[in-house]
């Protein structure tokens, strides 16, 4: 697949993440038509740049309750704030380790060859764990997964502050097929909800799954069509973690 027309941004990155080709903002590489597919923007949280206060797939702003005349930054930096930021892409410890890193275009052209496993999807695949990986944030309490139930069409997610403060989490589910399937990445982000709770509270958030989350691109016949099967369903707090997991049965059309 190739994106034409990918700009850039001027400006110089810290060694050794600094991006090949001396391009300063990688160029936008959209995510692929499939399900819970992150976008990587210009500015939004890549390999060697500076994260922004934007919203893009999971990310969002470092603080969404910024009192009057004050900075959102530092009402976080200085906990009158709770931190909400949710990593939309994946940092690696080295650029290296980065499954994709040919990201500057030629002759105006920058092509896809990695299919549908770009980003997180991709990063599943590799024997080096990143940094810091997709969907990671951090806050000043702490928190437990304590229960999950799902009848296939939404899941229901238990969670618990198990620190001295007001939080907020943001649960994330992640469909994984049992069977192993080469045209599937092993773990796809099919939904995330806010939850609130007080010291020592528990709380509920219900997710909804949709049903594209079980279903591939039939390129031949232009639709989507569902793969049957058993599905696991894991809510985490980010891609790689192994929390809480239901399973779901599908039946294909």
């Amino acid at each position: 697949m190739t994106r034409r027309g990918a700009g850039s941004r001027p400006g110089r990155l810290p060694a050794p993440l600094a991006f090949p080709g001396g391009n300063a903002g990688a160029p936008v590489r959209r995510g692929s038509p499939g399900p819970g597919a992150g976008r990587k923007a210009p500015g939004a949280a890549s390999p060697g740049g500076q994260p922004e206060s934007r919203t893009t797939s999971l990310g969002r702003a470092v603080s969404s309750r910024p009192a009057a005349g004050s900075s959102p930054l530092a009402d976080v930096l200085l906990g009158a704030d709770e931190p909400g930021g949710r990593l939309p892409t994946t940092w690696p410890a080295r650029l290296d380790d980065a499954p994709v890193r040919e990201v500057a275009p030629r002759g105006g052209e920058l092509h896809y060859d990695e299919g549908v496993f770009i980003g997180y999807r991709a990063w599943r695949r590799q024997p080096v764990a990143p940094a810091h990986p997709f969907g990671h944030g951090l806050g000043y309490t702490t928190w437990t997964y304590d229960r999950l139930d799902t009848d296939g069409l939404t899941a229901r997610v238990q969670v618990s502050n198990t620190g001295d403060r007001l939080g907020r989490e943001t649960a994330q589910l992640y469909l994984a097929p049992v069977e192993p399937d080469p045209e599937r990445p092993e773990r796809r982000l099919a939904g995330f909800a806010e939850v609130t709770a007080e010291p020592g509270a528990s709380a509920r958030v219900e997710i909804p799954v949709p049903p594209r989350a079980f279903q591939v691109r039939d390129t031949a016949a232009r639709r989507w069509t569902t793969r049957p099967g058993r599905h696991t369903l894991h809510a985490v707090r980010n891609v790689e973690d192994s929390l809480l997991r239901a399973f779901v049965d599908i039946t294909g059309r």
